[in-house]
């Protein structure tokens, strides 16, 4: 009898474990799915290769391209589950759904088209420094 008892108790512990680690998962997918500025940014680079590809080769590189994306997005998951308690999730979740959370991922994209042109020329000057100085 005690062995059933014990059986079930441990049958219960795990299911709940699963229940909330699925839970945590999930939550962990919606955080990356809010704040994945990366999936604004490669769909940047996408329109911008799309012309480069050759009519009869798009629904291959689409293909292709896609299995990329969600290889990176994989890696920020699991970069969550691995840095991140589910509480901590669980605030994030609840600052993105709170008005000026909202407002930081709407500006999101703007942020990165603004400061992008800024970056690439920090970076265009940042060589010429390093040429500067390394003759």
């Amino acid at each position: 009898m005690k062995k059933l008892i014990v059986s079930v108790a441990f049958l219960l512990i795990a299911n709940f474990s699963m229940a909330q680690t699925q839970a945590f998962k999930d939550d962990v997918k919606r955080v990356v799915r809010i704040t994945q500025e990366t999936e604004f940014e490669m769909a940047n680079v996408k329109e911008q290769m799309m012309p480069m590809v050759a009519a009869d080769k798009q629904e291959a590189f689409l293909k292709e391209f896609e299995g990329l994306m969600n290889t990176m997005t994989a890696a920020v998951e699991k970069f969550y589950l691995a840095n991140y308690t589910h509480e901590e999730v669980k605030q994030m979740l609840k600052y993105y759904d709170s008005p000026i959370g909202k407002k930081v991922t709407a500006n999101a994209a703007a942020l990165t088209i603004e400061v992008g042109a800024t970056m690439e020329d920090v970076g265009n000057k940042m060589n010429e420094m390093m040429m500067k100085y390394m003759q």
